[in-house]
């Protein structure tokens, strides 16, 4: 913010301290942070377009929009022109939002708290509220019959699927879960390729290639979404154990 009100003038100078004013109000109100982007948008023709980028994310990680906020800071990141990200940039493109709920489950199944964030952020971009096509719930995106079998394997009475909503459930139903993975399969990335395609798939891809190196194991597993589910997961979790 500092660095764009030193290229502003006058009235987009003004219009700028207004959309600071605006998303620092603090507010859920949506009509308020339409004013907020509004006058981003008018500012755009004058600042430099990392600039706007770097504001766009900013505002929408504010707004609580976070898969729009790191999909803005990938487009910055794209746009860099330089080898090395800085720290700043990483973080924003890699958050670790919900920190309390994922130490919390991470102390409980001592499980790595960076995995439990690569995890999130591949699945839902920490939007709480996910829900995708194939029904699968909140941070984590537990499918209703996974999370009946975790409810009843960790003794939550009364579970229904709504209750994946909530951060913290989630969170450590999906954290149980990748931690069962991590005692079945010998290496992290099978147990990454379980929890998306199925401990069962990844048991028959396994003995099918018995002697295949876990690399090209990787880069042969039949589902290709598993397969780039794998490398986007194992990228992050480095990337977040690096920052």
């Amino acid at each position: 913010v500092a660095e764009a009100s030193s290229r502003l003038r006058g009235e987009e100078k003004e219009r700028l301290a207004q959309m600071v004013m605006f998303a620092d109000y603090g507010t859920a109100d949506h009509g308020i942070w339409r004013l907020v982007f509004r006058r981003l948008a008018l500012l755009a023709p004058y600042l430099p377009e990392q600039i706007y980028l770097e504001l766009k994310s900013e505002m929408r990680e504010e707004e609580g929009e976070l898969r729009l906020a790191i999909n803005y800071a990938e487009l910055l990141a794209d746009s860099a022109d330089v080898v090395l990200l800085p720290r700043s940039l990483l973080t924003r493109i890699y958050p670790r939002h919900y920190q309390k709920e994922t130490g919390i489950a991470a102390a409980r199944f001592d499980a790595e708290e960076a995995l439990i964030h690569a995890i999130i952020r591949r699945e839902s971009a920490f939007e709480r509220m996910a829900l995708s096509r194939s029904d699968a719930h909140g941070l984590m995106q537990i499918i209703p019959t996974t999370g009946a079998d975790i409810a009843g394997r960790l003794g939550l009475d009364g579970f229904t699927p709504a209750h994946m909503f909530d951060p913290q459930t989630n969170i450590t139903m999906g954290t149980s879960y990748i931690t069962r993975q991590l005692a079945r399969f010998a290496d992290l990335r099978l147990a990454i390729a379980a929890y998306h395609g199925g401990s069962g798939n990844v048991t028959r891809w396994l003995a099918a290639r018995p002697d295949v190196d876990i690399d090209l194991f990787i880069e042969l597993i039949p589902a290709a979404s598993t397969r780039d589910y794998v490398k986007s997961v194992y990228q992050a979790l480095l990337i977040y154990r690096a920052i």
